[in-house]
């Protein structure tokens, strides 16, 4: 939908009924990165508008060719990164990233990025990799001060 589109259909909710809004779905949010930041600042000049969260791959930076954590932090609340794997290898080996290998050290700098802008940052992984990554999931996010949430996967 086109931003009119967007701004429409939030006109016609009850904005005080929802405990969040979260950006994510199919695909990247950060993809149409000027129809978010546009969503969430029109969201924001609403009243009783619950905090925005973003879900993201991490990669706006590169997916825009430009970096985009300030812009997003001045109207997100919170932000929730996949990290997916320990290592820039098996990352690669998960997502398949259009980027390669330089994808898993671009994702880390925006959650870095996202945290210095003092929003809530965490980053997650979901349950099927092995013990053995989650471990090390849990160091790498120690080493960076950034808490890890493991999802459980479902098949719904």
């Amino acid at each position: 939908p086109d931003i009119d589109e967007i701004k429409a259909e939030i006109d016609k909710r009850e904005l005080s009924k929802y405990s969040e809004i979260v950006f994510c779905g199919y695909g990247e949010p950060t993809c149409r990165l000027n129809a978010l930041l546009e969503s969430a600042q029109y969201l924001k000049s609403k009243e009783n508008c619950p905090p925005l969260r973003l879900n993201t791959n991490g990669l706006s930076d590169l997916v825009n060719k430009r970096e985009t954590a300030k812009e997003i932090c001045e109207v997100i609340d919170s932000v929730s990164i996949s990290l997916n794997a320990p290592t820039a290898e098996k990352y690669d080996a998960v997502t398949r990233a259009s980027f390669g290998e330089k994808a898993f050290d671009a994702m880390l700098k925006f959650a870095k990025e996202c945290k210095a802008f003092g929003i809530p940052t965490k980053l997650t992984v979901v349950d099927v990799i092995s013990k053995e990554d989650i471990d090390a999931c849990y160091k790498l996010c120690e080493e960076i001060d950034i808490p890890l949430r493991v999802r459980e996967y479902t098949a719904e």
